[in-house]
């Protein structure tokens, strides 16, 4: 990518990066490292998580009842924090309450928005979904901290960047889940009827996009503090049409009942974004679905020998 004069001083300024442990917050920290950044990352302590050292990290424990010490640690530093990376979320897939969900997806970044606002921050970047909030609560938190978001008093950039389907080795989601299950070749598994069609991105793209905007950001248009960027392959695909592509990359012999489940209530047919804004940035993405699932079949593969 190209150089860009008014890029961030990356040798005095700092970033926060929220969900720095989580898989897309854990490669953002790995290209911001490779930027040279110094970051700054929240994080909540659990048994089983290894932290990535090194002398340009500064993890900071932070949860509801810590959030006031992380803070004054972080007034106190001394360098400039210039913006924030704001990735933390909880999708409620482990059954998490509603008001654990809430803390996670709108209080906290709240809380990371007044400290932007407080310390009149260069920018935010709040990392969104594409889906609307019909479809479940998560939705429906992540679309009422967006209202608060940019209806706040915060005077610097604000930057909404709505994703889709993106994907990746090792991302515990959905492609990762059928590949496995093809790999394993299981005797039978139950689907809805997989009309619905979904904007699938390799997590690589996904990440040369942040990389694009956190380039441009001194270039971005003052005037008008709030800027989206919709990041998309712009190639929409039917969810059966991606898990008969898998299967058959596989070579499984698993039998796919489509149709036995039921879709979520409210779930759109169609989500894709035409991704103008990002495009004109010089981004493209560069891996097709195919090639994107043959490099989680080979790191599966890999695995498993």
């Amino acid at each position: 990518m190209r150089p860009n004069k008014n890029e961030l001083n990356k040798e005095s300024d700092s970033i926060i990066l929220t969900g720095a442990t989580g898989y897309l917050g854990g490669k953002l920290l790995t290209t911001l490292l490779r930027l040279n950044y110094d970051v700054v990352c929240p994080y909540r302590p659990a048994p089983e998580r290894s932290l990535l050292k090194s002398d340009k990290i500064k993890w900071i424990e932070y949860s509801k009842e810590t959030s006031a010490n992380f803070f004054n640690e972080i007034s106190t530093f001394p360098t400039k924090i210039s913006g924030i990376i704001h990735t933390a979320t909880c999708y409620g897939r482990r059954k998490e309450s509603e008001d654990l969900m809430n803390f996670a997806n709108v209080e906290m970044p709240r809380q990371f928005l007044e400290f932007a606002t407080l310390k009149k921050l260069d920018w935010f970047l709040n990392v969104d979904t594409c889906l609307p909030d019909s479809v479940n609560f998560y939705a429906k938190s992540k679309s009422k901290f967006k209202e608060i978001f940019v209806a706040s008093e915060f005077q610097g950039l604000k930057i909404n960047v709505p994703l889709q389907q993106f994907y990746g080795i090792n991302d515990n989601q959905l492609i990762s889940y059928f590949v496995n299950a093809f790999k394993e070749d299981i005797p039978s598994l139950d689907c809805t009827e997989g009309l619905q069609e979904r904007d699938f991105l390799y997590i690589d793209d996904l990440i040369e996009a942040f990389e694009l905007i956190l380039q441009e950001v001194a270039e971005l248009e003052k005037e008008v503090n709030f800027h989206e960027f919709e990041i998309g392959s712009g190639n929409p695909l039917k969810l059966k049409d991606v898990i008969l592509l898998i299967k058959d990359l596989c070579q499984s012999k698993t039998s796919i009942n489509f149709g036995v489940l039921k879709a979520r209530q409210g779930e759109p047919k169609l989500l894709s974004y035409p991704s103008k804004k990002i495009r004109s940035l010089g981004w493209l993405p560069k891996t097709n679905i195919q090639n994107g699932v043959k490099k989680i079949i080979a790191e599966h593969t890999s695995y498993v020998r």
